[in-house]
C-alpha cells in the first residue's frame, strides 16, 4: 500500500504547472502557508485499503484519503487566524501547491526563496 501512495504522489510531483503557484503570487497568507507547511505533523492511515481511482482528480482525493493533518499545528506555526486555516488549506491543496507527505510543490518553493531574496538584497 505504501508503495502505492508514493508512486502516485510521485506522479503528481512530476507533472507540476507554473500556473499552479498564481494564487500565492500577492497573497501573503497564502505564502505564510506554505511556509509553515513542511513543519506540519501529517500522519498517514497505515490501515487505508481503498483502491487506486481511474481519474486523476480522484486520485488526488484518494492521496489526500490515507493522510490526517494536524490543523491546529498549521494555526500556530503560520500565524494564520484559525477562522482563515480551512479556506487557505482547501485552496493551497486544491491548487496542488502542498502534498500530504508535508513537501511543497517545487515551483512554489522556487518563488518564495526568490521573493525573500528580494527582500533581502533591499
Amino acid at each position: 500500500m505504501g508503495s502505492e501512495f508514493e508512486a502516485v504522489l510521485a506522479e503528481f510531483k512530476a507533472k507540476e504547472r507554473p500556473e499552479d503557484i498564481i494564487p500565492i503570487l500577492s497573497d501573503e497568507t497564502a505564502q505564510k502557508f506554505l511556509v509553515a507547511w513542511p513543519k506540519i505533523i501529517i500522519r498517514r492511515d497505515i490501515s487505508f485499503t481503498d483502491p487506486i481511482p481511474n481519474t486523476v482528480n480522484e486520485q488526488w482525493v484518494w492521496l489526500w484519503e490515507q493522510v490526517n493533518v494536524a490543523r491546529q499545528d498549521i494555526v500556530n506555526i503560520s500565524g494564520i487566524p484559525e477562522m482563515k486555516i480551512e479556506r487557505i488549506f482547501m485552496q493551497m491543496k486544491g491548487n496542488r501547491l502542498i502534498y500530504p507527505d508535508g513537501s511543497v510543490m517545487v515551483l512554489a518553493e522556487k518563488y518564495l526563496k526568490k521573493l525573500i531574496s528580494d527582500k533581502i538584497k533591499k
